[in-house]
């Protein structure tokens, strides 16, 4: 299967800031849409997710 990337956007709800997913990830991976996880600065340039 190839590598896709998916572009993560800011996203405002309220007085929380956070990322938003394309909806290409949620037809793409529809089992991962409630899913909830971490994510872990690694360095500047580098973020891991956890699911």
């Amino acid at each position: 299967m190839a590598v896709k990337i998916y572009p993560l956007t800011h996203a405002k709800v309220g007085n929380q800031d956070g990322f938003r997913l394309p909806r290409a990830f949620s037809k793409d991976y529809p089992h991962l849409a409630n899913a909830s996880g971490h994510i872990e600065v690694l360095f500047d340039i580098a973020i891991r997710f956890d699911l």
